[in-house]
């Protein structure tokens, strides 16, 4: 399936013309755009992908759509990474008043801040993968959370999450540019699934009220649109950047020809904090598991 997938523009949602995607020439002498560069960043600060030149096919689910409706009925939502947290920049007037977000200390801090700074939404730094990091936030101050293609806590989430709040995920799944990784590895190797991400939220206390998974297509409308949006993926962290460099460098030819498409996977996770027990109930949940002693006549 090499054919041009229908799909639309991460910031927008709206339908893109593919002509008006940015090619990796620069307007002025023709140079070409420092690619390799963008792909060192993203894999050392583990980037957000490149916004302009991606174009996804559309996945069952609609993420933004999703986190708005939920927004509405939300008190306190935090909004945990850059991609998500500019997602509330998107959304406006439905994201309430109690709001915040986090992203990785840096030029992600700062430009989530700057895009934050007019809705009064709190940003706080905060690298999830950092060793003993936690949420600097109070004990159930939120009812929703939501995670964009953001690596998070399950245990720290449920720390800062209301009984009954929900967690709205949305993640790079197994297979994802798998054209990138080489017949020589494991497709899911280093990579989330949707069973592995609901089984840790499970174990951590979650019960998962909704899950979809999807493989499809996305394009890529330069070398250097690819090499940012290669931070995104789940594996790229444990990947060997000499090889995908290599292999971003061995599409180049057909970057010249115009876009190019390449398989994507990703998954959607809906779960929630079971709710507080009613005052004066008794919780007889923990018996079930035991078996009950039957008295000898």
């Amino acid at each position: 399936m090499d054919q041009h997938c229908e799909g639309t523009d991460r910031r927008s949602d709206q339908h893109i013309d593919p002509t008006s995607l940015p090619s990796d020439r620069a307007e002025r002498g023709g140079t070409e755009a420092p690619w390799r560069e963008i792909l060192a960043r993203a894999l050392e600060e583990g980037g957000r992908g490149a916004a302009s030149g991606v174009r996804d096919e559309e996945t069952p689910w609609r993420f933004e759509q999703a986190a708005a409706i939920l927004c509405q009925v939300s008190h306190h939502v935090l909004a945990l990474g850059a991609e998500a947290g500019e997602m509330l920049a998107r959304i406006g007037q439905d994201v309430p008043q109690d709001a915040a977000a986090t992203a990785r200390p840096g030029d992600e801090l700062d430009r989530l801040r700057a895009a934050l700074e007019e809705a009064g939404v709190e940003v706080a730094a905060h690298d999830p993968v950092a060793p003993g990091a936690s949420l600097p936030f109070a004990p159930e101050r939120f009812d929703l959370v939501l995670c964009s293609h953001g690596a998070f806590d399950p245990q720290e989430v449920r720390r800062v999450l209301a009984p009954g709040g929900i967690l709205l995920i949305q993640q790079r799944a197994e297979g994802d540019l798998a054209e990138l990784r080489g017949d020589d590895q494991d497709p899911s190797a280093a990579t989330e699934t949707l069973q592995s991400q609901a089984h840790r939220l499970t174990q951590s206390g979650f019960a998962i009220e909704r899950s979809e998974v999807f493989h499809g297509r996305t394009e890529f409308a330069s070398a250097s649109a690819l090499a940012g949006s290669v931070g995104r993926a789940p594996w790229a962290a444990d990947a060997d950047a000499a090889a995908l460099e290599e292999a971003i460098a061995s599409l180049e030819p057909r970057f010249a020809q115009g876009p190019v498409a390449l398989s994507t996977s990703s998954f959607l996770i809906q779960a929630r904090m079971p709710a507080a027990p009613e005052p004066g109930r008794v919780d007889f949940s923990q018996l079930l598991d035991e078996q009950p002693e039957v008295p000898k006549v």
